[in-house]
């Protein structure tokens, strides 16, 4: 039987209106998201399959890439079948290529984990992954692909030919060609796949690249925002929008804000879209651009027409749908189902009704209106009905597949499915009565009368909400007792599954089984603690994998630590968790972890590599630069006794190890060091090897830092070109290099060229990591600082408080990067003369680092030298030295004496000093001389600003030989480096007046 005839000419006028909103986004108009409201079976998603009709039609060329029809050659005939399918099935014409991306999600069958829902949908853009890129790269260079998001960011636009930023083009500035779409690789990567890979890579000690938690919607977003050009435009189909993930609502929000040709259309319940948080927040983000059209509008808003109209089927309509199930219908009888069944769901379900098939076998069908009156008049009533019509056995089997559903024993898991296989290896212990013929209506059966669909090879989940409800509250197989036995021999059989199937687990099915085995610990159903931690890790390795599921990974993992499971499992669970604090932000957190993994009984080998990585790391980030130093060098130790010094996890430890010497003020070391670590690379890995790159990028970055800016800037220039051909273009370590070179060019004065070049950059970084991607959010937190430097402080200011926002709101306020801009934006209010900001902001910096780091930590110090600084430009001046001298004695403890932190705490220190003590004062600026020749060498400017000071104190107690020749051996050291005009003359003219001052002495 095929499909019920599209009736109603409300619901027409609403698919025209649809097709008028894809023609203007086709036409260049911006997104826009057309949000459906209507009860449950009210006809949503037959619109959206008419309007898909419209589309293949209508909107394509020959020969046509996209079906006619979204179920092909056969339409289901039963009405559960229909229901939720958005997807149309495919086989390619030769010679054809996609107008447009039709993207289905049904979210009421997603599973419960942000990340891993994502990726099942991504599978759809994989499936055309080829064709897309061949229909790209025909239609998007006539739309200037590079135009979009420039707007927004505050860019100067172009020309269809080429994008400009601040009039030279974007491939000039950043110095190769603009690459392409990317998107076969790039789904490569970000598909099941590519997270089975890299979850495999998880233990490689390769710590070049920044560590956070990816954002796979902000990549997403990235590239459906590449992808939809006006010719191209991507048609996002969303149904239950009520049950959206935090994920998906994000990703609708950033797609239909941004610039992407996008037209999303979403169907939900009146009532039940508000409470729902996530698209609430996405629906405000989107603002203007959303349209919404539910059942009671009296009238629809553009671009529908004034006819267009979601209210209830007239009863013509309703008696049309009764005939294409019962041609032969009696008037009277269509007129009685149609006036007891308005919505169209309940009448094609009380059509389907064997009673009622029974009686209309030949298509005639003659029912009196008590007759009718006899059946349910609601959805979940016919559902009943059907489920008693159903066989025996298929009955039994979903009332025993209930059991095996985390969301039916814990609401918050979203876990909707049960594993097949599982359940059928806990019954086998059981020996359960009927057993094969419960196993082939659990693969097939259920599936065939429309109850159940599959999500993966072991996967099923039911297709309604009620129909999983009905089969859960069956008594007639099942006593209180049997459900009991059934879930506790559910948890017997995980660890006997797990040792079978783990290799071969699917992303969705990891997951399933970490929340299955929480639910089950927690109602007593699984008892043993070893199980609970072996079924949770496999969903845990995948941690770093979306920054939306780390809180679900943290609670997993606190549950296996408060089960006590043996030595080793606890010892992994500590250190999983730890790489999740780590990843939160919640750097102390992290660090007990991986202290109470470190000293966990019988931990094997390769693991204490892991814990003692875990522990390095997390000491850097905590600032804690001795004990970071150490941690690093006993871990480059270990890894050389265990892999061998050429080993690429030795080279990557040794080159961590050279950063953290860096941090600590040992600067001359950690060049040296990775001097000699790439030079062993370059022997033992081939010149494309990524972890190569990273490294000399890392060498590249440490030279910069302490003072070898020429050298610095002629490695990344060379690595940036390997890197492009090697890697592409937007690879990670591409831009990082990118940014590097910008870095260095603002760290070598060039400040036009610098912000030039990070302007550029973070068009790229917008369009191939998403806005809010921490490589995007240290980028603009390096313009932020290059622009406040340079010719426009205010913009910077602006940039960077915009920054802060969105870091605070993505982070939290409590993460390492977010303080990092916040003291940013306080030293920038003091040099532009806003003291009083600057002291506010910093008091409270001083406290969150307090907080979060700890009273004896890098962070807390260096925080309240910085207060100590704004302090002095206001009448609370008398304040500042003696919480430097606190912070000084401090920093003997918590770094080396020649650390960056040491100089400019010294340094101030020194200058307030002068003016009581000057003896004190020569003390501190000349160690602070000391340092910034060791650490930057003799010309660069902080160098010559510390010797500046020792000159002045020795001037100032009267000691005007010695200031002289001061000044004088500066003046040497700077002949012929091409110093700043300004330091020059000011040398000159100083040198004049004490040269002056000491002849009128002599006189």
């Amino acid at each position: 039987m095929p499909e019920p005839a599209f009736v109603g000419e409300g619901r027409s006028a609403v698919v025209t209106g649809l097709l008028e909103a894809y023609d203007r986004i086709r036409a260049g108009e911006p997104a826009q998201w057309i949000a459906l409201e209507a009860p449950s079976g009210w006809g949503k998603t037959r619109l959206l399959r008419e309007l898909y009709r419209q589309l293949a039609a209508h909107r394509q060329p020959e020969p046509h890439y996209w079906p006619g029809d979204l179920f092909g050659a056969e339409v289901p005939e039963e009405v559960g079948a229909r229901r939720k399918r958005l997807v149309p099935e495919v086989e390619h014409t030769p010679g054809s290529l996609p107008a447009f991306m039709w993207w289905g999600i049904a979210c009421s069958l997603r599973g419960g984990v942000s990340s891993a829902s994502l990726r099942h949908d991504l599978a759809q853009l994989q499936a055309h992954a080829d064709y897309l890129e061949d229909a790209w790269r025909h239609v998007a260079p006539r739309h200037g692909r590079w135009r979009s998001g420039l707007k927004d960011l505050g860019f100067a636009a172009a020309d269809e030919a080429a994008m400009e930023v601040a009039g030279t083009a974007v491939e000039a500035v950043v110095g190769a060609a603009i690459p392409g779409l990317g998107l076969v690789r790039w789904l490569g990567e970000r598909g099941v796949a590519g997270v089975r890979a890299a979850a495999e890579r998880r233990e490689r000690l390769d710590s070049s690249e920044r560590i956070a938690a990816s954002d796979l919607v902000a990549e997403t977003a990235a590239m459906v925002d590449r992808l939809a050009v006006p010719e191209l435009p991507v048609v996002i189909v969303v149904e239950d929008l009520h049950d959206a993930d935090a994920g998906l609502a994000d990703l609708l929000g950033s797609l239909v804000s941004g610039t992407a040709s996008v037209l999303v259309i979403s169907t939900s319940w009146p009532g039940r879209t508000e409470d729902n948080e996530h698209v609430r927040r996405a629906l405000t983000a989107a603002g203007d651009r959303v349209v919404r059209l539910d059942h009671r509008s009296e009238r629809a808003p553009q671009p529908f027409g004034v006819d267009a109209s979601l209210a209830a089927l007239d009863p013509a309509a309703l008696e049309a749908i009764v005939r294409s199930h019962y041609p032969q219908v009696e008037q009277r009888t269509a007129a009685h189902i149609a006036g007891r069944y308005p919505n169209p769901l309940a009448l094609e379900l009380f059509c389907q009704l064997p009673r009622v098939r029974r009686r209309g076998r030949s298509g005639e069908l003659r029912l009196d209106a008590a007759t009718i009156a006899e059946a349910p008049a609601e959805i979940r009533g016919l559902y009943a009905e059907l489920w008693r019509e159903l066989p025996e056995t298929v009955r039994e089997a979903l009332s025993l597949a209930t059991l095996g559903i985390p969301v039916l024993l814990d609401a918050t898991t979203g876990a909707g499915e049960w594993n097949t296989d599982l359940l059928l290896a806990a019954l086998r212990e059981l020996d359960w009565p009927s057993l094969p013929e419960i196993a082939e209506a659990l693969h097939t059966g259920s599936d065939a009368y429309s109850w159940a669909r599959s999500v993966s090879t072991m996967l099923h989940t039911f297709t309604e909400r009620d129909q999983r409800e009905i089969a859960a509250e069956d008594d007639t197989f099942l006593f209180d007792e049997d459900r009991t036995e059934v879930r506790t021999a559910i948890g017997a059989a995980l660890g006997a599954f797990l040792t079978e199937h783990l290799t071969g687990l699917e992303v969705a099915e990891r997951h399933h089984l970490a929340d299955l085995a929480a639910v089950l610990h927690a109602e007593g159903f699984l008892r043993d603690p070893d199980v609970l931690a072996d079924a949770i890790r496999p969903a845990a390795e995948l941690s770093w994998d979306d920054q939306r599921d780390l809180p679900r990974y943290l609670r997993l993992l606190t549950r296996v630590i408060e089960a006590g499971p043996s030595p080793d499992r606890l010892a992994r669970a500590h250190l999983l968790r730890g790489h999740a604090f780590q990843l939160s932000g919640r750097l102390v957190e992290a660090l007990a972890d991986a202290e109470a993994a470190a000293h966990a009984p019988g931990a094997p080998e390769l693991f204490d590599l892991e814990v003692l990585n875990l522990r390095a790391q997390v000491l850097t980030g905590l600032y804690r630069t001795d004990d970071a130093v150490r941690a690093h060098q006993k871990l480059a130790a270990r890894m050389e006794q265990v892999r061998g010094a050429a080993h690429p996890d030795t080279l990557a430890t040794h080159a961590t190890l050279a950063s953290a010497l860096s941090q600590a003020g040992r600067g001359e070391e950690a060049v040296e060091l990775i001097r000699r670590t790439v030079a062993l690379g370059t022997q033992h890995l081939t010149g494309d090897d990524g972890l190569l790159l990273g490294m000399r990028g890392t060498l590249a970055a440490l030279l910069g830092d302490h003072g070898h800016t020429e050298e610095a800037l002629s490695l990344l220039t060379a690595l940036e070109a390997d890197c492009v051909r090697a890697l592409g273009p937007e690879h990670p370590r591409t831009l990082t290099v990118r940014r590097n070179r910008a870095a260095g060019l603002h760290m070598a004065g060039q400040h036009e060229e610098a912000v030039e070049l990070q302007r550029a950059l973070l068009v790229i970084h917008h369009q191939a990591l998403g806005p809010d991607h921490p490589s995007t959010f240290l980028l603009r937190r390096q313009l932020g600082s290059a622009l406040a430097e340079g010719s426009d402080p205010q913009e910077g200011v602006d940039v960077l408080t915009a920054l802060h926002a969105r870091e605070v709101e993505v982070l939290g306020w409590d993460h390492p990067d977010v303080q990092s801009t916040r003291r940013l934006v306080a030293e920038i209010a003091l040099r532009t003369g806003d003291a009083a900001t600057a002291v506010r902001l910093l008091e409270r910096h001083v406290q969150d680092c307090e907080r979060i780091f700890g009273a004896d930590s890098l962070p807390l110090r260096t925080a309240q030298a910085k207060l100590a600084a704004a302090l002095t430009h206001t009448d609370r001046a008398a304040e500042a030295t003696p919480l430097l001298e606190d912070v000084v004695r401090a920093l003997h403890t918590l770094t080396e004496p020649g650390s960056e932190q040491m100089f400019h705490a010294r340094q101030l220190l020194g200058r307030l000093r002068a003016e009581t003590d000057l003896g004190a004062a020569q003390e501190h600026l000349r160690a602070c001389a000391q340092i910034a020749i060791t650490r930057w060498g003799a010309t660069d400017p902080r160098t010559i600003d510390a010797r500046d000071d020792v000159a002045r104190v020795l001037r100032a107690a009267g000691r005007l030989a010695e200031a002289l020749h001061e000044w004088e051996q500066i003046a040497g050291d700077l002949t012929g480096h091409g110093v700043d005009p300004e330091i020059t003359g000011y040398l000159e003219q100083t040198l004049a007046e004490v040269r002056a001052e000491l002849d009128s002495r002599g006189a």
